[in-house]
């Protein structure tokens, strides 16, 4: 799998985890961010990225600290490349 979709992919397993920790339905958790529950479920799915603005809106929106979700997509990233 190349990087970048890798990237995607994790990044979104991990907006999953945050936003089922908050216990928030997918659509819940878009609509109170001003985004699209289609376009999110894309993202938690890796099928695209989200964009700088999205993920501005997500951390004041639901309080979600940006680098522990990066810091935790880094660490699984670097994991899976000592496999």
């Amino acid at each position: 799998m190349d990087n970048q979709k890798n990237f995607r992919k994790t990044l979104g397993k991990h907006l999953k985890i945050k936003r089922e920790e908050l216990d928030f339905s997918q659509e819940k958790f878009a609509w109170d961010a001003g985004l699209d529950d289609k376009n999110f479920g894309k993202i938690e799915r890796g099928v695209k990225g989200p964009s700088i603005q999205t993920l501005y809106k997500l951390r004041y929106t639901h309080n979600l600290s940006i680098d522990q979700l990066l810091d935790d997509v880094r660490a699984e990233l670097e994991q899976e490349g000592d496999d």
